[in-house]
């Protein structure tokens, strides 16, 4: 534990660590179009985030119904960005890595990156992964950017990178490239469906993504399959069978989240698992509307909302990245 004269140097080097004249950028989904709210890091916060909410108009949204309540919630993303960005410099992947998180990073899965990865350690033991024969994955990772939940994004703004400096990285497993599919860089087209085959050594995989590239995977591996489908599609889904273990992690918006859920919870075996992944501002909302997920999984299905380890694990590589949550209901 470092005495209070090193804990004070430490903090002068982390504010020392942005210039008086940086900004950090937060990327908001503002009537379907990404816009950069730019924060300085030197104060101002205020007149950044009041001019910001004056010049898109913004009188609702983020679980608000005024202009005060929609300053307040930006407020808060804001601080949070810049308090991400004076963190020391991070591997993205620095979690606490058990079994499963350590398959997903060597795979190139960015659930890790999201922390997601310490949270599959406590839900997939062993027993649980030997046991369970069908697994479904919403979202395969395609790389064309057409499609809204692409993965094009953040590899191409290094989202998926690694530290070289730092000294964990060469103890990092790493999967050989797959061939026959799409790469960019460490990412390749079907990361988590690859890592979720090795995890559950007697499951099928599934992915449903409506891509084309996704549909590549098909025949590359024998327990893998892709659906050309879109979650949201009651005729489409129709064609699945049950699982054990779902994974919501397609277009992250609430009412493709909300509607996802209504499908695809039919398809849980009872104990099943089902996670929705990367869960944002939306969250509050998700999960306090009750009366509507009572609706779809019934009242008595525990559940419950984990707000992810980003901020400890990306987000000093990755600044001004909201807050991300996962949905977690076991059938009964």
């Amino acid at each position: 534990m470092p005495g209070p004269m090193a804990a004070r140097r430490l903090a002068l080097l982390l504010c020392a660590a942005l210039a008086d004249d940086a900004t950090v950028s937060v990327l908001l989904d503002i009537n379907g179009a990404k816009q950069p709210l730019i924060i300085p890091t030197s104060g101002a916060v205020d007149a950044a985030v009041s001019a910001f909410a004056a010049t898109h108009q913004l009188d609702g949204g983020m679980g608000c119904a005024d202009r005060a309540c929609v300053e307040n919630a930006l407020r808060r993303r804001a601080n949070e960005a810049l308090a991400d960005a004076r963190l020391p410099k991070a591997r993205c992947r620095n979690e606490p890595c058990g079994d499963v998180a350590t398959v997903l990073d060597a795979h190139g899965s960015n659930k890790c990156v999201n922390g997601l990865g310490s949270l599959y350690d406590v839900l997939l033991p062993p027993s649980v992964r030997e046991r369970a024969t069908a697994i479904l994955e919403v979202g395969v990772g395609s790389l064309d950017d057409a499609h809204p939940s692409s993965m094009a994004r953040e590899v191409s703004e290094g989202r998926l990178r690694t530290d070289a400096d730092v000294d964990l990285f060469s103890l990092r497993e790493r999967r050989p490239k797959p061939n026959g599919v799409r790469c960019v860089a460490e990412y390749c087209v079907g990361a988590s469906l690859r890592a979720w085959a090795e995890l559950f050594p007697n499951a099928t995989i599934t992915g449903l993504d409506p891509a084309d590239d996704a549909a590549e995977l098909n025949g590359l591996h024998e327990r893998i399959r892709v659906m050309t489908c879109d979650s949201r599609d009651d005729s489409c889904v129709a064609l699945l069978g049950s699982y054990d273990f779902i994974v919501d992690d397609g277009h992250h918006s609430l009412d493709a989240q909300r509607r996802t859920l209504k499908t695809l919870w039919p398809f849980v075996k009872p104990g099943g698992l089902y996670v929705i992944e990367d869960v944002a501002d939306w969250g509050e909302l998700l999960i306090a509307d009750r009366a509507y997920l009572s609706k779809i999984v019934g009242r008595e299905t525990p559940y419950f909302f984990l707000e992810t380890l980003r901020s400890q694990t990306a987000t000093s590589s990755w600044p001004g990245v909201p807050k991300m949550g996962a949905l977690v209901f076991r059938r009964g």
